[in-house]
């Protein structure tokens, strides 16, 4: 087995598997994209994220934490290689090959210019989704410029988009400062629901 195969080969402190959190990765309820963060963010806890060392515990990690579908993928699709033999950035590679969504630019853009705030959404909430729609956009160097400009667009608030344009009429004001005035505003907006009750 290929896990016993690590521990033999590398001089790394033998690490059970047990002692690494991450679950299977699965499609339906998370995206490849946000899974394989996680669990580089638990390979850092473990010293194991960087280097030429670590590259067989990472390997044999996502191997035995990725589930028996996706290993089985993995196993098939580097025929005739032994997978002990593929790099830990192939394996990403391929895995990301199956399940990153594809979609063009100009359709990401389209959805996150069509994106609102919903009813009872906080701004942090908005700006969060906006975000992660925003990754997918390829903004480059007008990323916090179109988020700024989302954030005033997508306001379901008339007298929040009002205010929002008076502080800030000019092309200078910052994502952070919009963002820090709409917390202001729906703070003011919470604190007035709080006196009429």
């Amino acid at each position: 087995m290929c896990c016993s195969h690590w521990q033999q080969s590398t001089s790394i402190p033998h690490l059970p598997s047990s002692a690494f959190h991450s679950k299977f990765f699965e499609p339906s309820s998370e995206e490849w994209a946000y899974y394989i963060e996680r669990f580089e963010c638990e390979l850092a806890v473990f010293g194991l994220r960087d280097g030429a060392a670590t590259e067989p515990a990472r390997r044999e990690l996502l191997l035995s934490k990725v589930g028996k579908q996706h290993f089985r993928l993995l196993v098939d699709h580097f025929k005739p290689r032994a997978i002990q033999d593929v790099a830990y950035d192939e394996l990403k590679a391929a895995i990301n090959a199956n399940y990153a969504p594809k979609s063009s630019v100009m359709v990401d853009r389209v959805h996150f210019s069509m994106r609102f705030r919903r009813k009872n959404e906080s701004v942090m909430q908005f700006v969060n989704a906006l975000r992660g729609l925003a990754g997918k956009c390829d903004f480059s160097n007008a990323l916090s410029e179109r988020l700024r400009d989302q954030v005033v667009i997508g306001f379901n608030n008339v007298t929040w988009q009002q205010e929002l344009l008076r502080q800030f009429p000019s092309n200078a004001a910052t994502l952070q400062q919009v963002e820090e005035a709409a917390s202001r505003l729906e703070l003011a907006e919470c604190q007035l629901e709080r006196l009429q009750t």
